[in-house]
């Protein structure tokens, strides 16, 4: 199995891991905060200084809060503002998903975020993993060219949903391009490849990091764990 094409996409959550994807050669990004509840919208000085120190694709999450991805009038505002300010700062791809309380696609709203992000790649993340109505969805973001999907294949990790992925992808007849993602790294990486048929590949590589002492509650920060980088780079060359 030829897993040399394979593009590599790195889920960057500190301006760290930003820096590391450049040295390491990494084609794409996608930049976010907050791994802790599956990543939010990061600020515009962190998108400003990424395209800065980065060369390659770089993807932008725009998810303004945690929870579901039912979003209030008011919450679309932010967001189609958000995505405004980020293709201005130089985000070459919108990562995004927005449904209704059901789990159908907000098909309004898409419409309003198709013609925002016009001439930029239009990728709908992880909220597929979580409907019931997946292959109407599909065919929904097909009609709305969407570019690429991130997708678990509607389960916990890429490996248990490596299969999904491959038939989601052919019952579309591949016309939008799908990004395994969840849990990947190097002892999984080839599996999820050949089982899903997918030539882009969406991996964190945290680091388990250390919790400050402190009265507080600080968080764990997000960082790149640059050996889980190595690794999975070094598999891929085999």
């Amino acid at each position: 199995m030829n897993t040399l094409n394979t593009v590599i996409e790195l889920c960057c959550a500190d301006i760290h891991s930003v820096q590391a994807a450049e040295i390491y050669k990494i084609p794409a990004i996608e930049l976010c905060i907050d791994l802790s509840c599956g990543g939010l919208t990061p600020g515009m000085a962190m998108v400003s200084q990424t395209r800065k120190l980065f060369s390659g694709e770089l993807g932008v999450l725009i998810r303004p809060r945690k929870g579901n991805f039912h979003y209030s009038t008011l919450e679309k505002v932010l967001i189609l503002d958000e995505i405004s300010r980020m293709l201005d700062a130089g985000a070459n791809a919108i990562v995004i998903g927005a449904l209704y309380e059901d789990g159908s696609l907000d098909l309004k709203f898409m419409e309003q975020i198709v013609q925002a992000t016009m001439g930029s790649t239009l990728v709908f993340h992880r909220a597929i993993d979580t409907t019931p109505h997946v292959d109407k969805i599909l065919q929904q973001l097909t009609d709305f060219q969407f570019d690429r999907i991130l997708s678990s294949g509607g389960k916990h990790t890429a490996s248990e949903g490596a299969e999904n992925l491959k038939k989601w992808s052919q019952s579309i007849n591949h016309q939008i391009e799908m990004v395994a993602g969840g849990k990947i790294d190097a002892s999984n990486v080839k599996q999820i490849i050949k089982e899903s048929g997918c030539r882009r590949i969406h991996c964190a590589l945290r680091s388990p990091g250390e919790l400050t002492e402190s009265v507080l509650d600080l968080g764990i920060p997000d960082a790149l764990d640059v050996d889980k980088l190595k690794s999975l780079l070094k598999v891929l060359k085999k």
